[in-house]
């Protein structure tokens, strides 16, 4: 019989290699019961090396914790550009977009500097800094309340404005992905606001590096099939592409 350290190892290594397990196939894999897989999960999950979920254990908590946005703009920073890059192909001239915050989008625009005439209709105070000097780009703030983490203003805007609002895009980030819990990020307020702009877009666009699927946040934005494009990195996974195109979303990957 494989001994506890044996045991460990491998599922320790059959975590880390696809940072998601389930009990059932380790106990059949591993010729033992379930109750000592479960057994050895919670003395591995004691010792910090992986996070149990509902008969499963994965490589980290999936629960994605608030964070600054300035915390966020150096992970992950050559995918966030690349993604960036990808969604300035989706942009035509003479036309309104929207730009949500979150640190892909602010990759985004930092790289937005179009030939051609573009309005802007933003919540972010960093990204309507940004694209305010740039000569093509007429950049327009929604009032509210200024969230200092996010660098975002919220709430007490007129129904009336956004009510007359049609953008070509909705560009936004999110702090998770996954098929059960949808799109999803760090607070329920954020993602009620978020919804009410997504409805003023023709069609939304989730710019979001693959270290996000697997993650949930407290608050639910969207199912997959609500978004209509993701812009991505090369590191996501057949599994999770296929549940994106399943669910009728294109899939842009990022070079």
């Amino acid at each position: 019989m494989i001994s506890l350290v044996q045991r460990k190892k491998i599922i320790l290594d059959k975590v880390n290699l696809e940072g998601y397990v389930q009990v059932s196939d380790l106990a059949e894999a591993l010729n033992v019961t379930q109750a000592t897989i479960r057994s050895d999960l919670r003395a591995m999950e004691k010792e910090g090396l992986l996070f149990r979920v509902h008969g499963s254990a994965m490589s980290k908590n999936p629960i994605a914790r608030e964070r600054t946005t300035l915390d966020k703009i150096n992970i992950n920073y050559d995918a966030k550009s690349r993604i960036g890059r990808a969604a300035q192909r989706l942009v035509q001239g003479d036309e309104t977009i929207m730009l949500l915050p979150g640190s892909t989008v602010y990759a985004f625009a930092e790289q937005l500097n179009p030939p051609f005439e573009l309005s802007v209709f933003t919540t972010a105070l960093n990204v309507a800094q940004m694209l305010a000097s740039r000569r093509n780009i007429s950049v327009k703030v929604l009032g509210g309340t200024v969230d200092p983490s996010s660098m975002s203003v919220h709430g007490e805007f007129s129904e009336e404005v956004l009510n007359n609002i049609v953008c070509s895009y909705l560009f936004f980030g999110a702090d998770g992905i996954s098929s059960k819990s949808g799109i999803t990020c760090a607070t329920v307020e954020e993602a009620i606001f978020m919804q009410r702009l997504m409805k003023t877009a023709l069609k939304s666009v989730l710019l979001c590096d693959s270290s996000k699927i697997g993650r949930v946040g407290a608050g639910r934005i969207c199912w997959m099939g609500d978004v209509d494009i993701l812009i991505t990195d090369a590191s996501i996974s057949k599994k999770d592409l296929k549940d994106f195109e399943t669910n009728g979303v294109d899939v842009i990957i990022a070079d």
